[in-house]
Formats: C-alpha cells, sequence, structure tokens
C-alpha cells in the first residue's frame, strides 16, 4: 500500500462522476479496495443506482464492510422506490479475469438517502496462476476495471482451448434445405442432375449431414442469462435408408429416405412434448456429402430385433397437433410475433386436423395469446375476456380472462368423444367489457389419443407409456413403415409383424422419457426436388487455429469488395462474410448465436493476436423471417425481451461468459453497397486527412419535450426523463468541451388537435441551423416509432 500522500495524484485521476454519485478509489491494494461514495443529488434521477465493474483474484465475491454516514430527507414531491442498498448483483469470468460488478444505491428507505458511503470489498485467496496482460487484455479492461492496476495481477491462463478440428471427409458437398419435420425423399434423379462428379461413386458411401442442433436455433443460450458454453460440433451425420445402393451404382430410381427436420415443429425431452416456433429462420439446411474415398460408409437405419414377449398391448398412441401462425409483431420490435387480432365482439376460428382419434383418450389442449388494446394510448391495459369453445358454441371449453398487453395462456382438456376424424374446429369469442380489448391469437399445441391404422400417413405418435416391454397393433390392408425416432438422428426401423387384423411390433419402451415413432409409406413422403453443388467448399475457413488479426469486420459477401480499403486501412484486419459463419457454426442455418459462437471461437483456438474489436457492417431488424416483407437485416442483432419491454443488443454476439460482452462490438447499420462506400470512404479520409478544427470540441445533446407527461400512459417524470438524462450526459462530458443544448422544453408551443395538444414549430428551423455546424457527436434522446421519429419533425429532418 502507498504512503497517502503518494496517493494523492491517484486518486484525482480516477475519481469518477456518474449521475450525482460520486466514487473515488481510497486505497486499493491485493486484501482489499476501499471506495468513498459522495451523492449529490440534483434530481430524483440522480439517486438510481449506479454499478462499478471490480476485478477479483477468484469467482468468489469478495466480503462488503458497508459504513454510510449523513442520512438526508429527499426534496418534497420526489418520489424514489426503496432500492436494494450495496450488493453484487453478477460475476463473470471477462478476458481471463474474473469481474464483479457492484450495484451501489444510496437510499437508505422510501423517505431518505446518504450522502456518503464507505464501501470495503476484501478480497479472497490469490489465484495460483498469473499471466502478463496481452495488449488486448489491456486495451479492454484497463477502463472498465475500477481496481485494473492491482487486478491486472489476477489474470488467469486461457482454460477454454479445446480445438475441435474437423473429421469430416474429403469429398464433393450438396445443399438442400427442409422445410418442415417428417420422413423426407431425396431422389437419385436430383443428385444425378446437380452436376457432381458421380463417375464410379458408390452410393453406399453417401452420408447426410445437418446442424448439431437437427434444425432449431439456439435462441435461449444467447436472450437469457448466459453463462458459459462450449463451442457445439457444427455438423451431425444422420441415418438414412438408401434404396437401390445394394448394386453399388446410383440409378435415377434410387432413392434416400432421413427423418427431415424443419426449423420449428414439435419437440421432446423425457416425458415432455412441446412445440418449438423458430423466430430466426424458416428453413433447416441439410448436406449430402459424396466422398472421394468410396470405401467409406456413410450412416444407415438400423433395425430393431422384435422382443420375445410383452406384458402389454395398445392399438393407440399420442399424436400432437399445433397451429401457429406469425402475422404481426405487434409492438414492431422483440420476440413476440403473433397471429389474427380478436377485436371486441367478434371470433376467431383455430382449424386443425386430428386424423383417426381414439375416443377413449382425453385431448389436452394450450392455448397462448398476447394482449393487445386498439389504441394504446387511450387504454393501455384492457381487461381482455375470451371464451373458447370446440365444434360449437354449445360445447363452452373454458374462459380466459387477464389485462394489459402481456402473454396469457391457458389449458383444458375434455373427452375424445367430441372430436371429429379430420378436420376439428376451436372457437375463440372477445366478450370483454372493454371496447379497446382486441388480443391476438398466437398458438394452439396439443395432443390427443390416435388409432394406430393406415389412414392419413405419414404421421407421427408417442407411446403412451414408457418403461415397459409393449405390443403396439396396427390396423392397415397393406404394409406400412415403421421407425422409431426417439432419436431422430439415428432412426431405427421396427420389425412388423402380420396377423390376420393388421400388423403389430414389439418393443421395450425406454425408462423415463417418450419413445417417438413414425408410421408412413415410401409413396408418401416429402420430396427433395433439387440440391445445389457447392464447388471447394470448406468448413475450416474459420473454424482453425490460424493467426488471428486485431479487427473483425462481419458482413455480406457483397459488402467484402467496397470494404476492402477500410480492411487495409486497419492492417490488420479482416473481413468475415456472414455465410461462411453460418456454415461453420450452426449447420448453414442463419442462426445469430453463430456469430457468437465465431467470435468466442476466434478468442479460444486462433493464435495470437486475437481479434480485440468487431465491427458489424450492415443493417439490423426485429424481422429475422422478413414476414412483413420490409427487413432490412445485412447481419442481424439480438432482440431480448417480449412485448412492448424489448431491445436490440449486439453486445450478447460479443458476451460469452456473462452479459458483459468480452470484446469490443460495434455495427455500421448499412441497407446498400452505396452505403458501405460512402462510410469506409469518409472513415478513411478522416485518419488520413484529418480536420483539426474546433469541432473536435463542439458536441450536441438533444432531448424531447419535458413540458408535459406521456399521454395516459406515461407520467411528469417520463416526459421529463429525457432532458434530465440528457443533463447527466452533460455532466459526464470533460472541461474544455463546448456543449449545446437543443431541448425541445425551451420552444413556445401552439396548441392544436394532436394526441399531445401542442406542437412546436420553431423546432425544426432551429435544429438544422444547430446541425449545420460540424461537431464530435450528437446524442438524441426522444421517443419515436419503429419507422417514424418523435412527434415535433425535427429528427426526421436530421436523418434526412
Amino acid at each position: 500500500m502507498l504512503p497517502l500522500f503518494k496517493r494523492i495524484l491517484p486518486i484525482l485521476f480516477i475519481a469518477n462522476t456518474q449521475a450525482g454519485i460520486d466514487y473515488t478509489i481510497m486505497e486499493s491494494t491485493a486484501q482489499r479496495l476501499i471506495l468513498r461514495i459522495d451523492i449529490v443529488p440534483g434530481s430524483e434521477d440522480d439517486l438510481k443506482p449506479i454499478h462499478l465493474l471490480i476485478g477479483t483474484p477468484t469467482a468468489d465475491y469478495p466480503e462488503l464492510d458497508i459504513r454510510s454516514e449523513t442520512k438526508r430527507n429527499f426534496p418534497r414531491k420526489w418520489s424514489v422506490p426503496e432500492g436494494d442498498g450495496i450488493r453484487w448483483i453478477q460475476s463473470q469470468r471477462l478476458q481471463n479475469l474474473y469481474v464483479a460488478t457492484l450495484e451501489i444505491d444510496p437510499t437508505a428507505d422510501e423517505n431518505h438517502f446518504f450522502e456518503q458511503i464507505l464501501i470495503t470489498c476484501r478480497y479472497t485467496n490469490a489465484p495460483a496462476q498469473q499471466v502478463v496482460p496481452t495488449n488486448r487484455q489491456t486495451r479492454l479492461l484497463k477502463h472498465r476495471v475500477v481496481n485494473w492496476p492491482i487486478a491486472r495481477q489476477w489474470l488467469h491462463p486461457n482454460q477454454h482451448q479445446k480445438l475441435q478440428r474437423s473429421s469430416l471427409p474429403a469429398g464433393q458437398w450438396m445443399r438442400f434445405t427442409v422445410s418442415s419435420d417428417g420422413i423426407t425423399a431425396l431422389p437419385a434423379s436430383a443428385i444425378l442432375a446437380s452436376g457432381a462428379n458421380l463417375t464410379e461413386r458408390n452410393p453406399r458411401s453417401f452420408m447426410v449431414f445437418t446442424g448439431s442442433n437437427m434444425g432449431r436455433d439456439r435462441n435461449s443460450e444467447i436472450t437469457g442469462a448466459i453463462s458459459y458454453r462450449s463451442i457445439p460440433d457444427n455438423l451431425v451425420e444422420i441415418a438414412v435408408q438408401f434404396e437401390g445402393e445394394s448394386d453399388a451404382v446410383l440409378d435415377n430410381d434410387d432413392l434416400l429416405i432421413f427423418y427431415g427436420r424443419g426449423a420449428s415443429g414439435i419437440d421432446h425431452n423425457g416425458l415432455d412434448i412441446s412445440h418449438h416456433q423458430n423466430l430466426y429462420f424458416t428453413e433447416n439446411t441439410y448436406w449430402l456429402l459424396i466422398p472421394d474415398d468410396n470405401a467409406l460408409q456413410g450412416k444407415r437405419v438400423a433395425s430393431i430385433e422384435p422382443l420375445t414377449s410383452t406384458g402389454v398391448t395398445m392399438d393407440y398412441g399420442i399424436s400432437p397437433f399445433y397451429v401457429e401462425t406469425d402475422l404481426i409483431n405487434p409492438f414492431a420490435g422483440g420476440l413476440a410475433w403473433a397471429g389474427a387480432a380478436i377485436m371486441n365482439g367478434s371470433s376467431h376460428t383455430a382449424v386443425t386436423t386430428m386424423d383417426s382419434p381414439n375416443l377413449m383418450v382425453d385431448v389436452h389442449v394450450t392455448m397462448g395469446f398476447l394482449g393487445n388494446s386498439s389504441s394504446i394510448d387511450a387504454q393501455a391495459n384492457p381487461v381482455h375476456l375470451l371464451k373458447i369453445y370446440h365444434g360449437s358454441r354449445d360445447a363452452l371449453q373454458t374462459t380466459n380472462s387477464w389485462a394489459g398487453l402481456i402473454k396469457s395462456d391457458v389449458f383444458f382438456s375434455f373427452s375424445g368423444t367430441r372430436l371429429n376424424d379430420g378436420v376439428n374446429i376451436f372457437i375463440i369469442d372477445n366478450e370483454s367489457t372493454s371496447s379497446y380489448s382486441q388480443p391476438y391469437f398466437d398458438y394452439l399445441v396439443g395432443d390427443y389419443g390416435r388409432n394406430l391404422d393406415d389412414q392419413g400417413l405419414p404421421y407421427e405418435f408417442f407411446a403412451p407409456i414408457h418403461s415397459n416391454a409393449t405390443t403396439f397393433r396396427i390396423t392397415a390392408e397393406s404394409a406400412i413403415t415403421i421407425w422409431d425416432i426417439t432419436n431422430i438422428a439415428v432412426p431405427k426401423a421396427v420389425s412388423l409383424s402380420n396377423n390376420n387384423s393388421g400388423y403389430s411390433f414389439d418393443v421395450n419402451l425406454p425408462q423415463d422419457t417418450l419413445a417417438r415413432y413414425c408410421a408412413f409409406k415410401t409413396t408418401q413422403l416429402n420430396m427433395i426436388s433439387s440440391v445445389t453443388l457447392i464447388e471447394n467448399h470448406s468448413f475450416s475457413e474459420l473454424r482453425n487455429s490460424a493467426s488471428g488479426v486485431d479487427h473483425l469486420v462481419i458482413g455480406p459477401q457483397n459488402f467484402s469488395p467496397v470494404t476492402a480499403p477500410l480492411v487495409t486501412h486497419r492492417v490488420s484486419s479482416r473481413y468475415i462474410d456472414l455465410d461462411q459463419i453460418y456454415d461453420e457454426f450452426s449447420g448453414g442455418n442463419a442462426d445469430p448465436v453463430a456469430i457468437r459462437y465465431f467470435i468466442q471461437w476466434t478468442q479460444e483456438n486462433w493464435s495470437e493476436p486475437k481479434p480485440y474489436s468487431v465491427l458489424l457492417m450492415g443493417d439490423a431488424d426485429y424481422d429475422y423471417r422478413n414476414i412483413t416483407q420490409q427487413s432490412s437485416i445485412r447481419v442481424p442483432t439480438i432482440e431480448i425481451g417480449n412485448g412492448f419491454n424489448h431491445r436490440a443488443a449486439d453486445d450478447r454476439l460479443a458476451a460469452f461468459n456473462g452479459l458483459i460482452p468480452d470484446i469490443a462490438i460495434g455495427r455500421y447499420p448499412a441497407k446498400t453497397v452505396a452505403d458501405v462506400t460512402t462510410f469506409v470512404d469518409k472513415i478513411i479520409q478522416y485518419e488520413t486527412n484529418p480536420n483539426y478544427g474546433l469541432w473536435r470540441q463542439r458536441v450536441t445533446l438533444v432531448a424531447d419535450d419535458a413540458a408535459r407527461p406521456e399521454p395516459v400512459h406515461g407520467s411528469i417524470a417520463t416526459g421529463k426523463s429525457h432532458t434530465q438524462n440528457s443533463e447527466t450526459i452533460a455532466g459526464l462530458v470533460a472541461p474544455g468541451i463546448e456543449i449545446r443544448k437543443l431541448y425541445m422544453m425551451e420552444f413556445p408551443e401552439v396548441s392544436n388537435a394532436s394526441l399531445y395538444g401542442v406542437v412546436k414549430p420553431e423546432l425544426p428551423r432551429h435544429c438544422l441551423t444547430f446541425l449545420r455546424k460540424v461537431q464530435l457527436s450528437l446524442t438524441i434522446l426522444a421517443m419515436g416509432q419503429p419507422t417514424n421519429g418523435p412527434r415535433n419533425g425535427c429528427y426526421t429532418r436530421i436523418t434526412t
């Protein structure tokens, strides 16, 4: 520890100001960190908690010793919620340093706050190993970790070096897609028409691969809580049945049959059956490999040996059904997609098919809805009341009542005797007493008992029981095929026995999981019409241990040529084609999580220098699947949250140890090649021939109208928040910088018939006058919409 007089200057330099709360490092050693917190609130917003990132020697939280002094009353009319005091809220590993986030809430209770707080953090044992920080680690941590001069001694060696070398055979790769779950066939005629070199190729060697997540997205790994995950394998080989391969010659009428998975469909885990709706892509990519080595053998569907005796006989299975069609994202963002709106006093009908129902088995149904108002500004929390019927309005099944703009699910069941053989309808009536009630139908999912027969082929069913030796009897006039698809990557063919009433098969049902089967005939399959030959394709162009670079630029392939001058200008840089990331980290599917896994790969497996910054070159949008036909996605972002509480979070793409990004990430939202060209030219011009003018000392802050509350659902505090937050930013700007402020509250109002009741006609002219002067930065805090700017028109002119 330094003597006090030697610590005076360092203390002056590392004091920081944030929203009315100052912190000063009084002492920082390998044993403890002492912080003095001074609170001088100018408004109630200045009493919001602040967060400090503190380096720690281990993953354990340091012990806290807190001494609070000088309790003061809140000024009159201040409304400050009682907080949670001082606490640790997150711990993670960041660039091989354990860090913990300390939340500091200065409120004492609902009426008081402390003017000064002294916090002592006592560390646990120091790490056994120490490493010297790299330039990359210093760049990324020096200005983020408040005790970096000490914490730099606690860096750990990289523990995640798990290079997964590709073991894929050499050969020709073909690509095709599957849009829905089910038994699928690829005719040899499509392979022969692909242009591949098939001379003396034995079809017994052909292999089929898909992404390791079997068509589903991995959004849950990145939209919720984030913890470290090892990078999954890219591709997995699936077992197929290749009819006609026995002669070792690929003939035009040969048929490759496999269980295909689309992007959305029925999943099951143990005893749970659920429906997965993929919000990111609509088709699943498959790869056909024709190896150069004819002696290789691809995976094939094996047969299950029949049992000699069973104890249970069943003639039905449990078949799932679902209805979910995403049509609209009511809040134009996030992940809250829904179907048709159900107006107040009107109805919606959901139609599904249930073939060969077993009348003795109950039907189980779950329906989901998304709350909505016909006028959110007038009534943001309408009460909804839905009555749900099956078949006709003489059979009310359940009611569902809730309020607001949130999701609501309802579960019900009824007797199988009510089912029709084939089409079944569910009627939903909106009988709310609120004229503003206008919820959206989201989904319907359920299951019913299905007789095992040859009607409605192909179909899937689950065993109604588990952990038993069981005989399944099937009523059928001609032979059908049954596959056990419990493990969908490795289906197995069951052996059918013929008897007087049809067919049967004997199986030993697994423990604690529901066996899953598919019944089909080869004449009634989903057919793949074409495949695309990918010349000289590699799955290890990025997924290797090659030498890295300092900077990455990720974008679509057509942006690469016009970004090349910037890559050259930056020297240690590399442009990464987004499609190549998808091919190597999500099996070819446009899953945003692939970007995260690629960035993680560069940190764990590339040689030095490892990248410390990523530029996403391209615009983003909430509409990943282009349902609106207006999506501008070039490089996807991550939307987190649902309903009206949502936001885009690029930092999730660079965070793989916790919520804090592991490397720096930014975006230029280019929509066109021309946008990229303009951006690149300006950056190079600015850095090559800098203009050292007064503009470098000038910033402009713009804030929305603070003269009145937001209509109906807002408050005076909400109406003031933009100006107050802008003032907070002003307090963070270094001395000597000219700050120009353009606050709407300063302009005279003119009454009109708009929702807010006023406009500011003089604002646009002053706005343009401000912006004609070049400046270092422009910060706008305002309420807007996905396609429109704020209410007074100034910001629309800024963007145009």
